[in-house]
């Protein structure tokens, strides 16, 4: 819980300083003072701002490795418009466009620097310079971190590892042998990604699962894990536990701070120190004993 205290001071010592600054800039000269501030800072904004976006083909790839700070999506043939999960957000394509395969879709703030993105040895690289919030005074109505959209040219890949210090990952419609998603704060969330080691991690944010089989884990420092599968219990081995929080299995009415089912092939492991665990399989009607 160190990580999170550290988190919400540095949330409160930013918001004072933005309090300063907007008081301070507007004494010495209102909203055009304020307009200099942003164009020398890279790490001050204000007011609503403009959105640039690119669209970048890439040389053929195996693998995915992306990190910095960013909101970013990586999507699959696979992913769907009738997928369940709530996968797609403002930046996140409804469905797979076929047209966009192969390309990465970037949107960065005006002014700001565009993420570097580049295939080397068969691994698509992408890399964020954007400031972190601890470095960053924000006091415009948008989020100033770059989104980024990956559009796979096939579903199977051989690796992805993807690690952010803030900003929302999604993954969806792909298969890989290792997916590695790691971030300090932000919310990550999956549909329909099969393959053999899932890993997922985040200090301050939620986790949401759904349709994925292989052998998962989540761990959540602070915030909730939602785990909705499309196969049997029976599928997999599962070891729930959280520190502060319930866990609740195939919507049962009692709840329980730990829970495990011998089962296979697939396995999947949940923890989170403060916050709630909800596991549902298809055989919803069985609840945990």
């Amino acid at each position: 819980m160190r990580k999170m205290t550290k988190f919400f001071i540095t949330c409160g010592a930013v918001c004072v300083l933005g309090i300063i600054l907007t008081v301070a800039g507007f004494a010495t000269g209102g909203v055009e003072n304020m307009e200099k501030v942003e164009q020398s800072h890279s790490w001050f904004h204000y007011g609503s701002g403009n959105e640039e976006s690119d669209l970048l083909p890439t040389d053929a790839y195996d693998s995915i490795k992306a990190e910095g700070n960013m909101d970013i999506a990586i999507v699959g043939p696979g992913f769907a418009e009738e997928m369940d999960a709530d996968f797609a957000e403002d930046w996140i394509a409804d469905a797979y466009e076929n047209e966009f395969a192969g390309n990465v879709m970037v949107s960065y703030r005006e002014g700001a620097e565009m993420p570097e993105v580049k295939v080397e040895k068969g691994v698509l690289i992408i890399k964020s310079n954007a400031v972190g919030p601890e470095m960053e005074v924000n006091l415009s109505t948008e989020d100033s971190s770059p989104n980024v959209v990956v559009f796979c040219d096939k579903k199977k890949l051989d690796s992805i590892e993807i690690s952010t210090s803030y900003g929302d990952i999604a993954a969806g419609g792909i298969e890989c042998d290792n997916l590695n998603i790691t971030n300090d704060s932000g919310d990550i969330e999956v549909d329909s990604v099969t393959g053999g080691k899932l890993a997922f991690k985040t200090d301050a944010g939620d986790i949401a699962i759904e349709n994925c089989t292989g052998d998962i884990t989540a761990e959540v420092n602070s915030g909730d894990i939602e785990f909705d599968s499309g196969e049997n219990m029976d599928q997999f081995q599962i070891a729930l536990q959280t520190g502060a929080g319930d866990i609740q299995v195939n919507k049962s009415t009692e709840e329980v701070h730990e829970f495990t089912h011998e089962g296979g092939p697939n396995k999947l492991n949940c923890r989170t120190d403060a916050g709630d665990i909800e596991v549902t399989f298809l055989d919803a009607t069985k609840v945990q004993e």
